[in-house]
């Protein structure tokens, strides 16, 4: 058997990515909403075809 920095080192890439990827998606959000606010594009409204379907969908 290995040693404990052995096994270790073995996962030491798949922690990095792990702890990367909300680093990645937080950073992503921020400059999508500063793209937004720069260039005056408004985000995606929340409505619905029927207004049925927009009374029900968000209570």
């Amino acid at each position: 058997m290995g040693s404990i920095v052995d096994s270790l080192s073995r996962y030491a890439l798949p922690a990095a990515v792990t702890l990367a990827t909300p680093l990645l998606y937080a950073l992503t959000t921020f400059n999508v909403g500063r793209s937004r606010g720069k260039y005056k594009i408004a985000a995606p409204a929340v409505t619905a075809i029927r207004p049925s379907i927009a009374r029900t969908a968000y209570k």
